[in-house]
Order: structure tokens, then sequence, then C-alpha cells
């Protein structure tokens, strides 16, 4: 029986959220000022980018302070959060693990010239109280695991003593074991990471974020006999038929067969955090959504579909407004790498319209656009007129300001599922629910069936721009559609492009 609670994270980018110093970046006061907007949407934890960055080669910590805020601006953005119980969770890149300790240790540097940085390691003690396995071989290079330990607990402890008491943990499958020998722990270090972290603080968090889908892993850790997660973090659905190595070789859609391939996975375990967005490509609107005629309901469904299953969710910024992809795609980039990716790209054969329609939409570029607070000329993230990062395309229209007071917006789409779904006595009930899910591939539609002895509950959803017909809809009544201004005599036998439903009905 899984006892985590179901929980609401929001993903965002603190230099593009808002500005508060008017210098074209965004600071721990500007997400600060932002609490109640978060409160409203009912999110339970934040998840942000390590603010260890923010230190990286600084040499002047007024310069540091000025841009982002200074470490006590931060202090009093996670008590204030905190004492409204919602917990800040940085996550934490593993596979750069040596840059975020030189990086706390400039910052420690900064602050206190006292800091000794030369400091040597205990190695005994060291290996005494954090490898916990038996079976670590301490000749397959101790040094490096040594190091590597010592990193991550200065780390955690950091965040530990700012009140940080969740953990995301990310490009974390170097540490797999390779070795085959029988009986051997494939996610032993991990283990070992998850047991430093409660034992640093025990009510502490800990989430495991994929940033590629891997089944045979997934499927292992999820079944592993030793815990070594509290939540997975799923977020890398808008990759799907991305080519890696080759992202802007052609735009592509949906691939609805490999969405949904994943998808129905994890939507049974509230310990799978689905997020359909976020900072790896481009804005689902805008890669699998409509632009233009059907943006509304595209972005509803596409909230619909995250609330669908029992997983605990996560909207990356923007995701609840139905953001598009940036409005001056290349606002921040580098000249001469562009020049260079260009070339590349043309060796190919491959046209520079064809490579540049599919950068507008793919590129990662997209996610770090400037979250759309009103319809000014910099969509009131700042009042400069000019900044770093790109404002989305279509913030005049789509932006919390004017979605607020819009009833059929995707903002107030999102506040109906949420008052439906954790806010109501179905919320408890649900967990009894029996669920159900099948996919017609054909049209893009996903059907999902709660189930108990007395109710039925039947999400509809249409991802494609396409009219699909819709069956087993008999004796059902309309709890919600996607469709704000559309008013219904019945249940429709045939459903619109992006029109997404969900019904109820009462069994004798």
């Amino acid at each position: 029986m899984i006892n985590e609670k179901r929980i609401i994270a929001y993903q965002l980018n603190i230099k593009t959220f808002k500005d508060s110093s008017n210098n074209g970046i965004g600071d721990f006061n500007g997400f600060n000022e932002k609490l109640n907007y978060l409160k409203k949407l009912k999110i339970d934890w934040v998840f942000i980018d390590d603010i260890l960055k923010n230190y990286e080669n600084a040499e002047n910590l007024d310069e540091i302070n000025t841009k982002y805020g200074s470490l006590n601006d931060f202090l009093i953005t996670i008590k204030n959060y905190h004492e409204n119980k919602i917990n800040i969770c940085p996550i934490i890149d593993l596979s750069n693990l040596k840059q975020t300790y030189l990086n706390w240790k400039n910052m420690m540097h900064l602050y206190s010239d006292s800091f000794d940085t030369t400091k040597e390691i205990d190695w005994n003690s060291m290996y005494s109280k954090y490898i916990l396995n038996n079976n670590i071989n301490p000749n397959n290079n101790i040094v490096d695991l040594a190091n590597f330990i010592l990193y991550f607990d200065k780390i955690i402890n950091f965040y530990n003593e700012c009140g940080i008491k969740k953990f995301a943990l990310e490009n974390f499958e170097f540490l797999f074991n390779s070795h085959n020998k029988k009986n051997s722990n494939k996610f032993e270090k991990i283990e070992d990471l998850y047991k430093m972290i409660k034992r640093i603080n025990p009510s502490s968090t800990i989430i495991l974020k994929f940033n590629a889908y891997n089944k045979k892993t997934i499927n292992q850790i999820m079944k592993n006999k030793n815990k070594c997660f509290d939540y997975l973090y799923l977020n890398y659905f808008s990759t799907i038929g991305i080519n890696s190595e080759m992202p802007y070789k052609a735009k592509i859609g949906l691939d609805f067969k490999m969405f949904a391939k994943q998808y129905k996975k994890f939507i049974f375990n509230t310990q799978c955090i689905l997020g359909l967005s976020s900072n790896f490509s481009g804005r689902i609107n805008s890669m699998w959504g409509d632009e233009r005629a059907y943006n509304y309901e595209a972005a509803k469904t596409f909230l619909l579909t995250l609330f669908g299953g029992k997983n605990s969710l996560s909207l990356y910024y923007g995701d609840e407004l139905g953001m598009l992809r940036s409005l001056w795609i290349e606002a921040n980039e580098n000249k001469n790498k562009s020049n260079e990716e260009k070339r590349f790209y043309e060796s190919l054969n491959i046209s520079y319209e064809t490579y540049k329609l599919a950068k507008q939409y793919h590129s990662p570029e997209n996610a770090n656009s400037l979250m759309s607070w009103d319809n000014s000329n910099n969509s009131g993230f700042s009042n400069v007129s000019k900044y770093n990062s790109s404002p989305a395309l279509n913030y005049k229209n789509n932006n919390v300001e004017s979605e607020l007071n819009n009833s059929t917006s995707p903002l107030n789409f999102y506040l109906s599922l949420i008052k439906i779904f954790f806010n109501s006595e179905l919320k408890e009930k649900l967990n009894k629910f029996k669920l159900r899910i099948n996919f017609l591939r054909k049209f893009k539609l996903i059907k999902i069936k709660w189930k108990n002895s007395a109710n039925s509950l039947l999400f509809l959803i249409n991802l494609s721009s396409q009219t699909i017909k819709s069956k087993y809809v008999n004796n059902y009544k309309l709890l919600l559609s996607s469709y704000g201004n559309k008013i219904y005599t019945e249940v429709p036998k045939i459903l619109n492009p992006f029109e997404s439903l969900i019904l109820i009905k009462s069994i004798e």
C-alpha cells in the first residue's frame, strides 16, 4: 500500500520568474513576492535550480546579491513558503557534484574570510560514517568515492541548515553498478545517498528526477527491496520523438503511441510525479497543441491529462496558462555558437528553413521564457525594458492577470480541477476507486475510468486537433469540459479538437 501523499509540484526558473530589483534578472525577492499566487494554485512543492550555481566563478558578493538576492533573502523566502505549507525543493545535479561543491566553497569564502578551504579530509571518518553497504569495494578508486561523499555531505548539510527538507536528485544513473555479479545490488550507491540524507534529517523527502525514459531501470528501481526514493519525478515527455543528437533536424508533433506507452505506466502510483513540460525542450502547448484556434482547449486538455490518474503531478511554470514558445527565440543566444550550429545542419542537407522552424519549437530556450504575469511589454516580469530572456509568444492574451478575469481560461480550468480533486470529499474517496485506462491510438484519445460500487468517473481526453467519435457515455452526466463556452444539452457523441470531458454517473 502506497502511503505517500498525492502532491502538486511546480518547477520554475527563479531567474525568469519575477524580477523585484528591476535589473532584468529574476531573484529571490521576486520569487517571494509571488508566494500568494503559488498558494492559490495549491502547490505543495516548488522545484528550483540549485542556487549554488549563482556563485560559480563569482568574485564579488555585492554583484551576486544585486543580481539574484542574498543568502538571507533566500532564507527569508524559504521561511515564508514553509510557513504557508509550500516546500522548496532544489534540484541537485549529481553528475556535476564537484562543481556544485566548489560553488558552495566559493560562496562560503565570499561570505566569510575565515572559512578554511584547505581542510584535509578525514578519510576513515568519512568512510565509516557514510558508506553503508558492506559490499562496496574500497579498491575501486576510494579517493574519488570519498570525495563524492564529502561533496554530497556538504551540499545537503548546507540546504538542511537553510531549512530545506525536500531534495530532487538528477543525473544519478552513472552511480548504478554495471557489474553482473550474482546477488549484486544495482542501486546500492543511490541507497547510500538516500540514507545519508535521512540521517542528516529523518523528515527529509528524496525525489529521483529522471531526465529520460528508461523502462527497465524505472521498473527495477520501483521494485527495489531497499528504499532509495520517496518520489520519482518524470517530466521528460516533451522530448518524445526529438533526436537528442540532432534536435533541430525537423519539427515533430505528438507521438501518441510512444506517449501512451510511457504515460500509462505511472498514473496508478502517487509516488510518481508526472509533468508534461520541462526545461529540456520547447513549450508543450506549442509543440503538441494549437497556437491559434484551440490554444485554450489544448492547454486545458494537457492539464486534464495530469489530473486523470492517481499520480502526483507537476507544472512547469506557465503550463497553467498555456504559455507558448518564446517570442524571440534567439534573445539569449551565443551568435558564434548559432552560426556553427547552422553550418552543421546545412552540411547534412537540412535546409535553414527546416532547422529554424524546428529550433523555434524544440529549443530549451522556450522553457526559459519570462513568466507571463500581465500584458505589459515585459509580461510583468520586470519594469525594465531590457532583459536577458524573451517573453512568451502569447503573453498579451495568456497571462495571470487576464486569465484570472476570464472564467473560461486555462488558469481557471486548473483551479476548477483543484477544487474537484484536491479540495473536496472526492479526494479521499478516490483512493478506494479502481482505475482503468484505455487508448484509441488511431484517434489520439485517452479514456480513464474511476469506479467503485456506487459511482463511476470517466475522463475522455482528446489529444488531437481532429474530431473523434466518443463511445460508452450512456447515462453519464457532464462534470467539466475543456470547451468553456459550449452549452451541452447532452454528452456529445463526437469530440471536437482538444475537447476533453470529465463525466460522472451513479451506479444503481
